[in-house]
């Protein structure tokens, strides 16, 4: 089952971001394995599961896939890279000094991204392009963010950290408070305005435009993962990742898969066909029809296979998983009633009307209702606003 990331921290799914903060700090407080040293174990699974939270939906990225997608979708985006915050390291920046020792940041290049694919164009093949930015080295101050010469030195504030760390009384405890050091900005440097770089602005690196031409391999299913060497981001060497697209199938209008099969829904017959059989043209998912033999009963509502005529299954190229199909018997309007036609229909049906006694027992009339009728309004109780109840024309 996905994780409810909303539920975990206790808080609704329209949370702003200083309720969502205030949440996590609740929540960090209470499951901190210092706080439960008679319980540590299922406190630092607890301790995981909040900071596991609060770094997904603090991201408005990763938020807005978890909204869309579900937890397990965003799970398999960050296996392909980007990664997540270590929940001690998110306490460390949330409270001050309780965190793990310092490391470097690890050097992303990798770009993870979500593409969305019809169901049509996996069945088929399909060759899709989609366009996409990177971040590339800049090549006026190559990747140092400040002209050539320039002077660059260690804030003494900080001592370099880009930090500055006080204390806190909260309760009984004392905390570490961590804060952005006011005079480098959180940089750590200090420096000359005029030896910034003018076309990446100190950042390093500008944004450009670039595309991938995905073939979408047939077969291919959601969360699986489509790799393109040397299309990701640039680092400071020049060196360009890769880009990975976690795959996304939607289902089509008439039809929905199921691992490698396929479903049709609402497939229209009519009463004669239901009973003696018959045989149809559908329209495929490739565009083109195929032709239905339906030789017993149908029963409405129940799920009919034909075999083969499912999705295309990877890496065996010339084998389908199977199509369901669920017919919607359409009745007739009309009915020529005569003596001799309900006893053909009886016979051959081998079934008879129920009958109640008329004289010993009060019949209702059953009649067909019109489209107010069902409609159900708790409000007015589906009466007419001058308390009369409104009533179908009869043709």
């Amino acid at each position: 089952m996905s994780k409810d990331l909303y539920g975990i921290l206790n808080i609704e799914r329209n949370a702003t971001e200083q309720e969502l903060k205030k949440a996590y700090k609740k929540a960090a407080l209470k499951h901190h394995p210092d706080r439960n040293q008679n319980n540590k174990e299922e406190a630092e699974k607890k301790f995981k599961e909040v900071s596991e939270a609060y770094d997904i939906l603090n991201n408005p990225k990763k938020r807005e896939i978890y909204d869309r997608f579900g937890y397990d979708t965003l799970k398999q985006m960050n296996e392909g890279g980007g990664g997540e915050g270590h929940p001690h390291d998110i306490f460390s920046q949330m409270f001050g000094g309780r965190g793990r020792p310092e490391r470097p940041e690890r050097e992303e290049t990798d770009i993870v991204a979500m593409v969305e694919i019809d169901l049509e164009d996996v069945f088929n093949g399909k060759k899709i392009n989609k366009e996409y930015q990177y971040k590339k080295c800049c090549i006026i101050c190559s990747g140092r963010g400040f002209k050539e010469g320039a002077v660059i030195r260690e804030c003494s504030s900080c001592n370099g950290r880009g930090v500055k760390i006080s204390m806190m009384r909260m309760g009984p405890m004392v905390q570490q408070v961590q804060r952005e050091c006011e005079d480098c900005n959180g940089k750590g440097k200090t420096y000359s305005r005029d030896d910034i770089c003018k076309t990446c602005n100190m950042q390093k690196f500008v944004v450009e435009e670039d595309i991938v031409t995905i073939d979408v391999p047939r077969g291919i299913k959601s969360d699986e993962k489509l790799t393109f060497y040397n299309k990701g981001h640039e680092n400071e060497k020049r060196e360009r990742g890769n880009m990975v697209l976690v795959v996304k199938v939607t289902d089509s209008d008439q039809f929905r898969r199921n691992g490698d099969d396929l479903y049709m829904e609402n497939v229209d017959i009519n009463l004669y066909e239901c009973l003696v059989g018959t045989s149809l043209s559908i329209d495929y998912i490739d565009g083109d029809e195929r032709h239905i033999k339906i030789d017993d009963m149908i029963e409405p509502g129940k799920n009919y296979k034909v075999s083969g005529l499912g999705m295309p299954i990877r890496d065996m190229p010339s084998a389908n998983g199977d199509l369901y199909i669920k017919f919607n018997v359409e009745y007739p309007k009309a009915i020529e009633y005569s003596e001799e036609n309900i006893r053909i229909l009886s016979r051959i049906l081998k079934q008879k009307n129920r009958v109640v006694d008329e004289e010993e027992n009060m019949l209702h009339e059953l009649t067909e209702a019109c489209e107010h009728d069902n409609t159900y309004d708790s409000d007015d109780d589906n009466q007419h606003p001058n308390g009369q109840r409104m009533e179908c024309n009869q043709q």
